[in-house]
């Protein structure tokens, strides 16, 4: 039986609360696959139902389209981030270092685009279907990885639900990478757990092709490879060794990938870094007075604003904040094992950093929808607590509810 710091089933069980658990040694590939349509197709359907119904029922933002009956399916579906994938895949890249351009965006979202496109289907309508697959891909790996690891079918099936209906789960649909991302972070983090480092490298990889924050993987993938490290230099395994580090920094190798064809192809490796800052004023930064901004009550404040972009950043860092913070404690108290926490500090070591034009970075509500440890803390709460697993689904389904009408609105909360 393995320590808490290994991340194997061993590891965890909730401490002074532990019950029996279900064993399940060699699972079934197909159990449970029945739960995931279901909660896939459901949460999919309550999009679509909301996309279409949602612009009658707020006005028209600054930046809506027009009804789903007036106007055509790829504006409807295709908006903000979406069209620049669709523009990459068609047409490749290009950069401007004085303004928002193709290089802010990382390549295997579009080149999976492309791949379609030259089977004939339509650029944007494969970014949707690779979403929409993706996403299923990811509920159904998180499903077995969280069933294996915890031993309890139950468990698993809440995770699975929290993050099919979570609030931001919309961005899951549309032609955006979060679902990509969720589904190689997920695969990521469950090759490794189970010891299979050369398929955790390839993942990691992939992720680091996909965002820019993936580099934040490397946290959780390093707790979960150091144990195996650990054993390799004491049985003195050396050939061994580099693979495992690979694995463990696995996501900056693909990000390095981007930029070393960012300096073959426009002679400045940090052309991604330029043009998010040039268009749209996103950047790292570690000054205090800008950190202390992002305190609620210091700087962040509730209500202050009536526009609706600004409002829904506030209370988007606000959710994602307390909803770390409260699966902070429940890791703690529920002693699961430690690469989940170590999920969620990699999370904010780079959105704590993370700015535009000054202020926390508006995308946060979206980001929070790949930070999946954050919907196992729920499940792990909830599991033992009858009342509070259909009060979170219906906490996660008001929220995903507000985050499409606002979106097909036409209200710029991207």
């Amino acid at each position: 039986m393995t320590n808490a710091a290994s991340g194997n089933p061993a590891s965890s069980g909730l401490g002074r609360e532990s019950q029996p658990r279900e064993l399940v040694p060699q699972m079934c590939p197909t159990r449970g696959l029945g739960f995931v349509l279901g909660v896939f197709v459901a949460s999919r359907v309550l999009v679509l139902l909301i996309s279409v119904v949602g612009p009658y029922l707020l006005p028209p933002g600054t930046n809506s389209p027009g009804l789903a009956a007036t106007t055509t399916w790829y504006d409807y579906w295709v908006r903000w981030d979406g069209g620049w994938y669709v523009d990459i895949a068609q047409n490749g890249y290009r950069f401007n270092a004085h303004g928002g351009n193709h290089v802010a965006f990382f390549p295997l979202l579009p080149l999976l685009m492309r791949a379609f496109a030259w089977l004939g289907l339509n650029a944007a309508a494969a970014g949707i279907a690779i979403s929409n697959a993706t996403f299923l891909a990811a509920l159904w790996i998180l499903y077995r990885f969280v069933r294996e690891e915890f031993q309890r079918r139950r468990l698993a099936e809440l995770a699975t639900a929290f993050v099919a209906f979570g609030p931001a789960a919309l961005w899951c649909s549309i032609g955006y990478t979060e679902s990509l991302f969720l589904m190689l972070s997920v695969l990521l983090c469950w090759t490794l757990w189970s010891k299979r480092p050369a398929w955790g490298l390839a993942c990691g990889v992939l992720a680091g092709l996909t965002r820019s924050n993936a580099i934040t993987l490397a946290l959780p993938a390093l707790v979960l490879v150091w144990p195996s490290v650990r054993a390799a230099w004491r049985a003195r395994d050396f050939p061994r060794l580099p693979l495992l580090w690979f694995a463990a920094f696995s996501p900056w190798i693909g990000y390095l990938l981007y930029a070393g064809y960012l300096q073959f192809a426009f002679g400045n490796w940090r052309a991604n870094q330029l043009a998010s800052v040039a268009g749209w004023g996103a950047e790292l930064s570690f000054d205090p007075e800008l950190l202390l901004t992002k305190l609620p009550g210091a700087g962040l404040r509730l209500f202050w604003s009536t526009d609706a972009f600004h409002e829904y950043r506030t209370w988007s860092w606000f959710a994602a904040l307390a909803a770390s913070i409260f699966a902070m404690v429940v890791f703690w108290e529920t002693r699961a094992p430690r690469w989940h926490a170590a999920f969620v500090l990699g999370f904010w070591s780079f959105f704590l950093f993370a700015y535009q034009y000054g202020e926390p970075l508006s995308s946060m509500g979206r980001f929070t929808s790949v930070a999946f440890p954050l919907y196992v803390a729920a499940a792990l709460f909830a599991e033992r607590r009858p009342w509070a697993q259909p009060a979170l689904l219906a906490v996660s389904v008001v929220g995903l509810t507000i985050t499409t009408l606002f979106f097909f609105a036409g209200y710029h909360i991207n």
